[in-house]
């Protein structure tokens, strides 16, 4: 008779001689332990953002925050967040070197007959496959499009047309 259910940030109700909570808004009981309430503020906790153990990323972010239950903060310097996503990954661009955002969010480089693909300070780069060359230097929109064992107009490289009608063969 002389227990008393805690009301922490909450509504207590005693069901069988057993404490239970209903959390407020914005906050939660992450710890299961009904005598000190619902003892996290989801709402403003960077590790339990939203709900418990709801944690935010701190991958490149100036100062992490959670507000409303939502994970935010300003990338570090140098960074974006491209996926809108400060929970799972941050800003998890650097648009100097990182091929699926090179430049910006959106801005990715082409894979298209490459043997690797780089991001040089913003711009797209890389060595094509054999049997491939980028005849028209454009690395991000469609990578080396031409194969120049095929082609009669780039055959064995740009711009190096077969005369005479020549077919053009390895």
């Amino acid at each position: 008779c002389s227990n008393v259910c805690p009301n922490v940030n909450g509504s207590a109700a005693c069901s069988g001689g057993v404490c239970g909570l209903s959390c407020n808004i914005g906050s939660a009981d992450c710890d299961n332990d009904s005598n000190n309430g619902c003892e996290t503020p989801t709402a403003s906790d960077t590790s339990n953002c939203g709900g418990c153990g709801v944690r935010c990323s701190g991958n490149n972010i100036q100062t992490v925050a959670c507000g409303g239950g939502t994970c935010s903060g300003a990338c570090r310097t140098g960074y974006l967040d491209c996926n809108g996503d400060k929970q799972s990954d941050g800003c998890e661009i650097d648009p100097m070197s990182n091929p699926a955002g090179c430049g910006g969010c959106g801005m990715a480089c082409s894979n298209r007959n490459m043997a690797s693909v780089v991001c040089n300070f913003g711009n797209c780069a890389g060595t094509c496959a054999v049997g491939f060359a980028d005849c028209n230097m454009d690395k991000r929109t469609d990578g080396c499009e031409v194969a120049i064992s095929a082609d009669p107009s780039n055959c064995g490289g740009c711009n190096m047309a077969c005369q005479g009608g020549w077919n053009c063969c390895d």
